[in-house]
């Protein structure tokens, strides 16, 4: 999206939504943007009715979420009112690697 609309990646910023379809249930890739599968939560899931994260289910310590949409925008057009800043990591390895 970047390159496409000519912005300047320091200007670049990526807005992210959790979806309310799993994998099996996408159509096709969006036009510009990107749908993103195999994310896991920790200690807490995803409820796709009210579209926040809830307590993990007893015994429950890992869950999947759906699929998620990424879109690239301007950092000076993004709305941060009522979002949360939330931590990724790509492997569930704790401590030095």
């Amino acid at each position: 999206m970047s390159r496409k609309n000519k912005w300047p990646l320091d200007r670049v910023t990526l807005n992210v939504d959790v979806t309310r379809k799993t994998r099996e249930e996408m159509t096709g890739p969006p036009r510009d943007d990107a749908f993103v599968h195999s994310f896991f939560v920790e200690g807490a899931q995803w409820d796709t009715q009210t579209g926040l994260l809830v307590k993990a289910k007893p015994k429950g310590l890992v869950a999947t979420l759906p699929m998620v949409f990424v879109k690239a925008l301007l950092v000076d057009k993004q709305n941060t009112r009522g979002t949360y800043a939330c931590p990724v990591h790509r492997t569930k390895s704790r401590g030095p690697m």
